[in-house]
């Protein structure tokens, strides 16, 4: 939570120009963190299910 207050201070003594890179720069990383986080779990998901994205590939590929 210290964390979170000193960043808000630094938010706020800086120029809203460097606040609004800061705040995007936070939102695309986190943005990248999260995506890589869930799409190694729904990939980890579908090992342990048996399930493979390139077996579906193939079936769809010879019923055409």
């Amino acid at each position: 939570m210290n964390q979170l207050m000193d960043l808000l201070e630094l938010l706020n003594k800086c120029s809203p120009e460097r606040a609004t890179a800061y705040m995007f720069f936070i939102v695309i990383v986190t943005y990248l963190l999260i995506n890589t986080t869930f799409q190694g779990l729904t990939n980890i998901v579908f090992v342990l299910a048996g399930y493979s994205k390139s077996k579906k590939n193939k079936d769809e590929k010879t019923t055409e």
